[in-house]
């Protein structure tokens, strides 16, 4: 090697005959001179790298690309010093035990510049999934996601220090049959943690619910204030909070009553038997025209009939639909409709009946 030669023909003998880690001294002080230039020549191609692959990602509509290409400088640039240097390496003419551990070492900084552009790359796939619309529709989904972004990583990293190992040459089967083990411990203590984030999974994709969502799950009726990864928070009308396991609200039947666009309305008047057939044609005429008149009835639900000829009273039932999602409104509009209804029958000189009983006595018959 020409550079080889020239130090060991020019240098003073103390620069050849001096050895550190098995390299002369030259080669010693030559080394950090051969990374630098390295760095340098590598800065300048991953710079025309980069501005060669932002002009292609310019003509795609979408942003991860550029996010990627943007976050890969870094890798990319550790990766060409790693080339490079490998290139120049042999100009050193060094012993070959040190070329091998110099070779090593470039080689193993190459695949630490790999395993860090995928890390980039899965956080720029996390943030293209975040800001997508799918997910924006979809929020209960984010803290999945940042959980699997997180095992990826971990499991990207994990990867990463097992094959820089297995390069250094260390036993990789001893390591992963430990890992092996020690995953299966893990994943049967976390059993019920695991079905519980499933169970999360499955209703962020599903969305059954949302927060804010007034749900009916087996028997506990309530508004859902927060989804978890683990469970799933309801608050009652009594104002206690139910927390739920996700992994039992997954297999549940779970009935959402804030999609409801209408709620019905059904009561019965009892009309004393003393009410004549004019009196009850124009209270159900009043009636219906009562609910004809409201502005948030469904005006082809409204049916007022004379249902049954009971033990003590002529019995109207009214049975109509409102158009009030929301059941605080629907109770004003409720209590409204009664109160209208009991001026009606009041307007007609009606009364409504009451239970009653007569006792014929055997005598008197």
């Amino acid at each position: 090697m020409m550079l080889s030669h020239w130090a060991r023909d020019t240098l003073p003998s103390v620069f050849v005959t001096v050895h550190l880690f098995d390299l002369e001294l030259w080669q010693v002080l030559t080394l950090p001179v051969m990374l630098l230039a390295s760095y340098l020549v590598a800065r300048v191609a991953s710079k025309l790298f980069t501005r060669v692959a932002l002009r292609l990602s310019v003509l795609t509509t979408a942003k991860w690309d550029d996010l990627l290409v943007e976050n890969l400088a870094s890798p990319l640039r550790l990766f060409f010093t790693g080339v490079f240097a490998l290139l120049l390496l042999p100009t050193l003419d060094a012993h070959t035990r040190a070329m091998a551990t110099l070779t090593e070492i470039l080689r193993i900084t190459m695949l630490v510049a790999g395993f860090w552009a995928v890390l980039r790359a899965v956080d720029i796939g996390h943030e293209s999934l975040r800001t997508s619309l799918w997910v924006k529709a979809r929020p209960a989904t984010l803290p999945v996601f940042a959980l699997v972004r997180r095992i990826l990583k971990i499991a990207i990293f994990v990867l990463g220090v097992v094959t820089v190992l297995q390069q250094l040459g260390y036993p990789i089967a001893g390591i992963l049959a430990g890992l092996g083990v020690g995953g299966l411990a893990v994943a049967l203590a976390a059993q019920k943690t695991l079905e519980n984030l499933l169970g999360s999974v499955m209703l962020s994709i599903d969305q059954p619910f949302r927060v804010g969502d007034t749900v009916l799950v087996d028997g506990t009726l309530g508004t859902v204030e927060s989804i978890g990864l683990r469970s799933t928070q309801i608050r009652t009308a009594a104002r206690t909070l139910v927390t739920i396991p996700n992994g039992k609200l997954a297999d549940s039947k779970i009935e959402n009553l804030a999609p409801r666009e209408r709620l019905q309305l059904v009561f019965t008047l009892g009309l004393n038997y003393a009410t004549t057939r004019a009196q009850l044609e124009a209270i159900i005429d009043g009636v219906r025209a009562l609910l004809a008149d409201h502005p948030h009835t469904f005006k082809d639900g409204i049916f007022v009939h004379l249902r049954d000829l009971g033990d003590s009273a002529l019995v109207l039932e009214v049975n109509t639909w409102f158009t009030l999602p929301d059941d605080v409104d629907f109770r004003e509009v409720k209590q409204g409709v009664l109160l209208g209804a009991l001026a009606i029958v009041a307007a007609q000189g009606a009364t409504l009946a009451y239970p009653t009983r007569t006792i014929v006595s055997a005598k008197a018959a």
